[in-house]
């Protein structure tokens, strides 16, 4: 029981610092990312709806990009990502509080979408034209959630007769936010926004996320309904005026849980500067967008470490009086020598130039080779051979060695 403990506590170590340091590797790396979208989105795509929506794809990436080769090739990357790499080792404490707080957040998350789903089965369903709907008896603004069954909910006034064309017109709006993939994409930021959570940008940044699926789906109405995008703004304010008569907009539902009133005044604006868009571009540039996402994780992926990179590294270790030979990674021996399921296969003339023999006949040398690594300086694993100096001989040697079997704490390692 006591070697179970402390592989549990050495597997959660490696698990929890080498997770942590990807995660707030990725958050650092969000940080101007997300700054690179605000800009884009603000000076070359003010009037381009959909194409500010298309522009936050840019951030889908970014939890994978923590395992890549030029943080250890640059000078300026090595000092901060591998510097922080040691830190979240050594500080283990760091990386615990920063999974905890992930952790908290993602069950919180978890809580509040069981309940909303709770409260809205618990809701009147009808049928209009075809569209389930539910229905509350309170004053607010429709809303569509669930990323897989998308579950519209309308306040039980719109049901009137009199307003059969407003509920029409809003029902093609949350329609929209369906057909254009904003469920799938806001339950991804969501999931980003928990895991790159030291990341202020994330969170800030929703307000203008979520305004601009909303005026996306704006445009999309306008032109398929047809109408004037003044009547269709009027229509939104004169609902607003309604809800705003039984309740305060702090306790208003929209789309996903803001106000709908803090960002009216925009949409109004934006509304007024409704121009006819082609649908075959919009879907021609939606494309090429996906596109460049599938490019760049294959790049991302090719421009990445693996998730187990094999060693063939050479260490020496003399025995006999506790000294360390050869510490580790000499390149020209390494790359000389080789094993298979028994035997190492080592230059003894090479070896001999480098620490000279002799010195080393009656002593017993441990020859550590093999092993894996995930990230530079995170890995383990290997073999030894056990030989004494005076009978390497000559030329390149065989030493025969008993072939470890991976520990638990390995094994885990190996599949993280």
């Amino acid at each position: 029981m006591p070697e179970f403990f402390r592989q549990f506590g050495e597997l959660m170590y490696a698990a929890v610092g080498f997770y942590a340091m990807l995660l707030i590797r990725c958050a650092i790396i969000s940080i101007p990312v997300v700054a690179f979208i605000l800009a884009i989105r603000k000076l070359f795509l003010k009037n381009m709806p959909f194409a500010k929506c298309l522009i936050w794809l840019f951030i889908v990436p970014v939890p994978f990009l923590g395992r890549l080769h030029i943080f250890y090739e640059t000078k300026l990357l090595v000092r901060i990502f591998v510097n922080l790499q040691g830190i979240c080792f050594e500080y283990i404490w760091i990386s615990y509080i920063y999974i905890a707080i992930t952790c908290i957040l993602l069950c919180i998350s978890t809580i509040r979408s069981h309940r909303l789903s709770k409260y809205i089965h618990s809701l009147k369903q009808m049928s209009i034209n075809g569209t389930d709907i539910f229905v509350n008896n309170l004053y607010m603004t429709p809303f569509v959630v669930g990323m897989f069954r998308p579950k519209i909910v309308i306040p039980e006034y719109l049901t009137a007769p009199d307003m059969e064309n407003d509920l029409s017109t809003i029902l093609l709006h949350e329609k929209s936010h369906i057909r254009q993939g904003h469920l799938v994409f806001m339950a991804l930021w969501n999931i980003l926004r928990i895991l790159l959570w030291i990341n202020p940008l994330m969170f800030s940044s929703t307000k203008i996320l979520k305004y601009d699926l909303e005026t996306a789906c704006d445009v999309s109405v306008i032109q398929k309904k047809g109408g004037s995008p003044v009547e269709y703004g009027q229509m939104l304010l004169d609902n607003l005026k309604i809800i705003n008569r039984f309740n305060t907009a702090s306790n208003t539902l929209t789309l996903f849980g803001g106000s709908a009133f803090r960002s009216m005044k925009k949409r109004i604006e934006s509304i007024t500067r409704f121009k006819p868009y082609n649908t075959k571009r919009i879907r021609i540039m939606a494309a090429v967008s996906l596109l460049i996402l599938v490019y760049s994780f294959i790049l991302i992926k090719t421009i990445s470490f693996r998730r187990i990179n094999e060693m063939n590294n050479i260490a020496i270790y003399n025995a006999t009086d506790m000294e360390t030979v050869i510490q580790y990674d000499n390149t020209e021996l390494s790359s000389t020598s080789y094993y298979d399921d028994k035997y190492l296969y080592i230059n003894a003339n090479l070896l001999d130039d480098l620490i000279d023999l002799e010195k080393y006949g009656n002593k017993e040398l441990w020859i550590y080779f093999g092993g894996f690594y995930k990230l530079p300086g995170i890995g383990g694993g290997g073999e030894v051979a056990v030989v004494n100096g005076k009978d390497l001989g000559t030329g390149m040697v065989k030493i025969p060695y008993e072939e470890a079997q991976d520990t638990l704490v390995i094994t885990l390692l190996k599949l993280m």
